[in-house]
């Protein structure tokens, strides 16, 4: 949606927001397709997850196809951060991808997610994550919805992150913000 042509966008995954209450069903869907939880994550120790309070699943693998990863939340359950996840249903976009009906993140929600994303990960992330931040916020920010964005950025206690994130965009790859 936001490239306007699935080729300009690479992916090495695909992450799938799905309500707590869901997550059981979604996953043995998921695994009646063929995927097995992935084996290379890290085992006890230094490293550890504990997926049974992580904010998405252990990484469900196939052959020939793209890692899947289902998640409970935007963010882990560990940061700062306090994401409306009622809001973030609520306000979902149904929209269609590849022929199927899904539900999508309002655009204020995407942009936050993205900003979420990047902090999660301490911005050592790809550059190709602070382009897809600039191509949302290009696109949201001459719209009526740039203020619910910075409302809900504010409300998840994210104001300052999302302003830096921003202008980390408008620096590197002068987006136009």
């Amino acid at each position: 949606h936001v490239y306007g042509d699935e080729a300009l966008r690479p992916m090495l995954d695909l992450d799938f927001l799905v309500p707590d209450d869901r997550i059981e069903v979604a996953s043995r869907v998921v695994l009646g397709l063929g995927y097995m939880w992935d084996a290379s994550a890290p085992t006890p120790g230094e490293h550890e997850t504990d997926y049974t309070t992580h904010h998405h699943l252990r990484r469900l693998m196939r052959r020939g196809r793209l890692p899947v990863e289902l998640h409970r939340a935007i963010a882990p359950p560990d940061r700062p951060w306090v994401i409306d996840t009622d809001d973030l249903w609520r306000r979902a976009q149904p929209t269609r991808i590849g022929g199927v009906d899904v539900l999508a993140l309002a655009s204020e929600h995407l942009l936050l997610h993205l900003v979420v994303h990047a902090a999660t990960h301490q911005f050592t992330i790809p550059l190709l994550a602070i382009e897809d931040i600039a191509r949302v916020a290009e696109r949201l920010a001459p719209t009526p919805v740039w203020p619910r964005f910075i409302e809900v950025a504010n409300r998840a206690r994210l104001g300052g992150t999302a302003y830096a994130t921003l202008v980390l965009a408008r620096r590197l790859l002068a987006a136009r913000i």
